[in-house]
């Protein structure tokens, strides 16, 4: 079983933004400044391995939901099944609904991503959904909600889409 805590020291910081590095694209990753200024707001928790920082989750805790913004393995790690086990940790503990962003089913990589978190329960929903840039001069990217554990209204997306655009994007006019 994976235990997995929030993460506290300096280096933890460098060892997951290493894999951040490694797993998404500048598009999808905020700068390593912005990436850390991060940690002093109550709603976002980071969360590794206990023993190991070669997987973490990255989270923002509303009220109402769980926007789950970054899920990577270290690269020499994945397909061990850590990933998974770590995520069905997640999820067991989860009091509400878990919701993220995917990139569409264009090509084998996304499409396998997809499969994975189905695999796992998560459910892919069919709303038009584009996520800002996390850093200038970078594109904005159509993506795809999944949800946990059920598929989501469109009221619940509605609301959940308003919630994310404001507090973790810091989009206020949508």
């Amino acid at each position: 079983m994976v235990i997995i805590m929030l993460i506290a020291t300096e280096k933890n910081f460098e060892d997951i933004y290493n894999i951040l590095k490694e797993a998404f694209p500048p598009c999808e990753r905020r700068t390593k400044s912005g990436q850390k200024a991060l940690f002093s707001l109550k709603e976002y928790k980071v969360f590794v391995d206990k023993d190991t920082p070669d997987v973490f989750m990255a989270i923002w805790d509303f009220k109402e939901f769980l926007f789950l913004e970054h899920f990577a393995v270290k690269k020499e790690k994945r397909g061990n099944a850590v990933g998974s086990a770590f995520f069905n940790e997640f999820i067991s503990a989860a009091n509400k609904p878990i919701i993220f962003e995917v990139e569409p089913p264009e090509n084998k990589t996304s499409a396998r991503r997809i499969k994975f978190y189905s695999s796992l329960g998560a459910k892919l929903n069919n709303f038009d959904y584009i996520q800002p840039s996390l850093q200038e001069n970078q594109p904005s990217i159509p993506l795809r909600i999944m949800s946990y554990p059920t598929q989501l209204t469109d009221k619940e997306f509605s609301s959940y889409k308003q919630t994310i655009l404001r507090k973790v994007y810091n989009i206020n006019n949508f």
